[in-house]
């Protein structure tokens, strides 16, 4: 359990107990480096009101300002968020008067703060977070990259141009000079462990950087608490910061962690590198904060990590390569807990990604919990925690969608939904359901969906019939309300008939974005000799088109070979065409995404997956859906006919261009067969 330290100067304390108004004297607290004649003045709850309470009594800067004015100090900056307080400069005669002041809880010095030394000497160490054991893998594998998700460095800025950083940079804060760049090198190395495109853990966080450390990586702690108090004000959640420096003891900024974390923001800090217990040091001791320690390649501690009961966590933290500051592709390879504490940070965001409401406490318990244990040799000093981060952390019990199970020849002579329980990873049913629809067989005559046809929040099923009795293709929509037993339309569309074998391909999505799910109407043998896109208007209920499009992609055949599929690959807001080619010519099931943006003219994307080829029958159908929550679409491939005597659904990540597994596992469900008699889809 962490404890808090206080030190007091004898000398200073002996000139104030002389003092006639000692007897009224808030305390004095010292720092281990102090700023000569600067000061960090506490003030009691009464006194003044932080940014976001609601009361009568006056905000912190007036009080501030008033206090410095009487007892003539000069008053340096205040703070509304994070601490209830104020940085000053005094002589010792203001000084008294402001430890004599009834309004004052306590005045701390202002100490120097340093980004944790580091020395020099690949980078492995993403490489051994995301597995429990040695020997290394040489890969790093995640199943999210965190988009959505903000972190904070708090450090000695970060140079923004770097291209590691392309695409997610902030805004952010200097307590400095009034620039937020790195002259330093060891903020923008820290950055890029947690979130850089090569070096990063979360390789998609939104990067804000918080400078509070100059170009020789020290600082004041009055400027670490006002970097603090930005990120409170300024916060976007859900959010990490990541504080890779240190101090002496200071119950200031232990205060600013715990206002910071009470605000939401998960706080990362280095343990410090001075092999000595982290107790002694701040942010180290902060209960709020998770504390790291630092390992090397062999998963011994490091010889200079810190070490002890305030200790949370280890990472990796032996020569670290990272970002750079002398050049936008510039590298170092660095050693200190400064590059440990960005792992967590890392992870941290993966967590959150996933798990968006989780609060501060509750990351921090899910990180603990999911550490690798007992895998450190040479724990130093004594009370340390032997726990190894380890970053694969699934999602959150019930984060997965659930799956409907439609079965078109149901025993009860109608069109059947069975819908497995995403909460509890498909190993149950949700519900079973016979619908208003009658049987619709086992060939190709029927396409489903799920979307919200009438904009109340539910789910509805739409069934399109491709040779209407109208001799159109046809739009059945059964009402998600009232479990599918009335019909909300029955409809022929501005389509002809599109036949009873797989030439035609249906799915939805809203194509001009005015808020109503059109129907795609895609043609694997079109007469331009490509796969073709139409588009039917669900504003006007498919009566007229809204778009016919000729695609980069060549004719798709007749077969199951290609399954399509509408969804946003790249958050555009525009939807894309994902066409899923079950024999790929790389040996593997391979995603081709056509561009919506330039009406499908070209490609967003070609690779082949984790998953190996899935034949050219019915045995594998595919839909799209966001497994993990975090905001990039992942493609589900459902296994009628699984190893496990079951009907299995394996999800591949589409935050790493579906190269692993989100989930592998056997469902409730028996074996689905080989024809079409059963077809999934994912709840959007």
């Amino acid at each position: 359990m962490k404890s808090r330290v206080t030190v007091l100067s004898a000398a200073i304390f002996a000139a104030i107990v002389v003092s006639p108004l000692a007897s009224q004297a808030a305390e004095l607290r010292t720092a281990r480096h102090p700023v000569p004649g600067e000061y960090i003045v506490v003030l009691k709850d009464s006194a003044a009101s932080l940014a976001h309470e609601n009361n009568r009594i006056a905000r912190v800067a007036a009080v501030a300002g008033q206090i410095a004015g009487e007892h003539r100090a000069r008053l340096k900056r205040s703070y509304d968020r994070v601490l209830r307080g104020f940085a000053v400069e005094a002589d010792h005669a203001a000084l008294t008067r402001l430890l004599a002041d009834p309004r004052v809880a306590y005045v701390e010095e202002n100490g120097y703060v340093h980004a944790n030394p580091t020395q020099s000497n690949a980078t492995w160490g993403i490489d051994r977070v995301d597995q429990r054991n040695l020997p290394l893998s040489t890969t790093y594998t995640y199943n999210t990259i965190a988009a959505g998700v903000h972190a904070y460095i708090i450090d000695t800025g970060v140079l923004v141009t770097h291209t590691e950083f392309a695409g997610l940079m902030c805004d952010g804060f200097d307590a400095v000079v009034g620039v937020t760049t790195d002259c330093n090198g060891h903020g923008t190395h820290v950055a890029g462990t947690v979130g850089g495109t090569t070096y990063g853990v979360a390789k998609g966080v939104t990067i804000h950087p918080v400078r509070v450390l100059g170009c020789t990586g020290s600082g004041t702690w009055d400027g670490v608490i006002a970097g603090m108090n930005w990120v409170a004000a300024n916060r976007v959640l859900p959010a990490v910061a990541n504080m890779s420096l240190g101090g002496g003891a200071n119950t200031a900024v232990d205060a600013a962690v715990a206002n910071l974390s009470n605000a939401g923001v998960t706080v990362v800090v280095a343990a410090g590198n001075n092999s000595s217990d982290a107790c002694g040091f701040s942010p180290a001791r902060a209960p709020a904060a998770i504390t790291v320690g630092s390992t090397t390649s062999t998963d011994a501690a490091s010889s200079f990590t810190n070490w002890g009961a305030c200790l949370d966590i280890f990472a990796p933290g032996s020569s670290i390569t990272s970002a750079w500051h002398t050049g936008t592709t510039a590298t170092n390879t660095i050693s200190g807990t400064s590059m440990a504490s960005p792992h967590v940070a890392g992870a941290a965001a993966l967590y959150l990604a996933g798990n968006p409401g989780a609060t501060p406490a509750q990351v921090t318990a899910a990180l603990i919990a999911n550490a690798t244990q007992n895998a450190i040799s040479g724990m130093p000093g004594s009370g340390s925690p032997n726990r190894l981060l380890f970053t694969q952390i699934g999602p959150a019990p019930g984060t997965g969608p659930d799956l409907h199970s439609i079965l078109r020849v149901g025993a009860s002579g109608k069109t059947e939904v069975h819908i497995l329980d995403g909460a509890t990873t498909y190993r149950t049913f949700k519900a079973h359901i016979a619908t208003a629809l009658h049987q619709t067989g086992s060939d190709a005559s029927w396409a489903f969906d799920l979307g919200d046809y009438n904009r109340d929040g539910t789910r509805d099923l739409y069934v399109i019939k491709r040779q209407g009795a109208s001799n159109t293709t046809e739009v059945h929509v059964l009402n998600g309300a009232n479990g599918f037993q009335s019909f909300l339309l029955n409809t022929a569309t501005a389509l002809h008939v599109t036949g009873t074998t797989e030439v035609w391909a249906f799915d939805l999505g809203d194509y001009n974005r005015d808020g109503i799910l059109d129907l795609y109407a895609i043609n694997r043998q079109g007469a331009s000799n490509t796969t073709e896109v139409h588009v039917l208007n669900g504003a006007n209920n498919f009566q007229s088109f809204l778009g016919h499009h000729a695609t980069a992609l060549g004719a798709s055949g007749s077969t199951p070979n290609w399954v399509f599929k509408v969804g946003d690959y790249n958050r555009d807001g525009i939807a894309d065409v994902y066409g899923l080619s079950k024999m790929g010519g790389s040996g593997k099931t391979e995603v081709h995404v056509l561009n919506g943006a330039n009406g499908y003219a070209s490609f967003l994307v070609q690779v082949a997956t984790a998953l190996g080829q899935t034949g050219t029958d019915n045995v594998w159908s595919f839909d799209l859906g966001d497994y993990n929550r975090d905001g990039i679409v992942d493609v589900f491939g459902i296994f009628k006919q699984g190893a496990s005597n079951s009907t299995e659904v394996h999800v591949l990540n589409g935050a790493n261009n579906y190269q692993n597994f989100l989930l592998n596992t056997g469902t409730v469900l028996g074996p689905a067969g080989t024809n079409r008699a059963w077809e999934f889809l994912v709840q959007p």
